[in-house]
């Protein structure tokens, strides 16, 4: 059952179900309000009903909504890292210290992801919704350990079988993983950007790599460098300059793992 839907089995379920005193607490009072009229001060109470309510009768409901707290401060942290660079520069104090923030949080949400795999496994789209599910994939795909990583794509690999997650998804992590780890990315997800050109991670098998995001339910490398950094992109110019990308590659690596 999807996060956040009050679905009629849930009324059902009502009369018989033990509330707790919090529950119960957080009832009267919103009753009462409306009972006297006070309209206004109903509607601070209503949402604690409704956060006590499901978590007392959805056993995800807590760990879907921090997962969603936790993928909104992974992307806006990005966000802001990306906004820092450009209005400040990626030499400057200001970079270096958002940065250092990211890599911080980046390093609890793997921790607390741990934890919640270990307790639930791969969380799926159905059990906490779509936001949260994302969330979960995000930190993995974020985190620098790759042993955790590396547990976590079988399971990824598992849930997409079952249409549980997206296939897009597990792209994107076995790319991060094999960057992360000094090999040649299969889909073509990840890339390396200097002064606004992008150098894809090496490919495994470049003539292949349309047909194989395809599969994936992906667009054509190509086409999304085209769109996303303008000029024309094909496979003969990616040949032409993959040793380049080669060279920005091995720079990335020498400089990321010195900071892990």
């Amino acid at each position: 059952m999807k996060k956040g839907l009050v679905s009629l089995i849930f009324f059902i379920i009502v009369a018989s179900t033990i509330y707790s005193q919090t529950l119960k607490n957080y009832c009267d009072t919103a009753r009462n309000y409306i009972i006297d009229g006070k309209t206004t001060p109903v509607l601070s109470v209503l949402p604690k009903v409704y956060g006590s309510f499901m978590t007392e009768n959805d056993k995800f409901f807590k760990v879907a909504e921090e997962l969603e707290t936790m993928r909104v401060n992974d992307q806006a942290v990005r966000f802001l890292l990306m906004d820092t660079q450009k209005r400040f520069g990626k030499e400057s104090s200001e970079y270096e210290k958002v940065h250092k923030y990211m890599t911080g949080l980046d390093k609890e949400n793997t921790l607390r992801a741990k934890n919640i795999i270990e307790q639930y496994g791969w969380l799926s789209k159905e059990a906490v919704g779509d936001d949260a599910e994302e969330g979960l994939f995000l930190i993995v795909q974020h985190s620098v350990d790759s042993a955790f990583q590396s547990r976590c794509l079988e399971k990824l690999r598992q849930a997409v079988k079952d249409d549980e997650s997206l296939k897009w998804q597990y792209a994107f992590l076995v790319d991060r993983f094999a960057m992360n780890n000094g090999e040649r990315q299969v889909y073509g997800t990840q890339k390396i950007e200097i002064d606004g050109v992008p150098y894809p991670v090496p490919l495994k098998n470049p003539r292949r790599v349309d047909s194989l995001r395809k599969k994936m339910g992906m667009e054509s490398l190509w086409k999304e460098l085209q769109e996303d950094y303008g000029g024309k992109w094909n496979l003969k110019k990616y040949l032409e300059s993959e040793s380049k990308s080669e060279e920005v590659y091995s720079n990335w690596l020498k400089k990321n793992r010195n900071v892990r």
